[in-house]
């Protein structure tokens, strides 16, 4: 009876584990984006958060990153014309 119970639960988690790779992953473009963005590295950022786009286009999270950068760059652009 131990033995099966061992089995089992080594079953369940070795699953589990699989089952939640899938589920959570990082995305280090949108990670980079954000970073290059408080760095005040605006090409870098640029690039970066244009491929966290394109890699990935349904997380809202590569969307908010470009559109903090795009804010950040109005506001730049708006300072220099004055």
């Amino acid at each position: 009876m131990k033995t099966m119970k061992k089995a089992l639960s080594i079953f369940f988690l070795l699953f589990s584990l699989l089952a939640f790779k899938n589920i959570a992953y990082a995305q280090p473009e949108v990670d980079a984006c954000f970073n290059f963005n408080i760095a005040e590295d605006c090409k870098r950022a640029i690039g970066i958060g244009q491929l966290a786009i394109k890699k990935y286009p349904y997380n809202a999270d590569s969307f908010f990153a470009w559109d903090l950068l795009i804010m950040v760059l109005e506001s730049l652009n708006l300072l220099m014309r004055t």
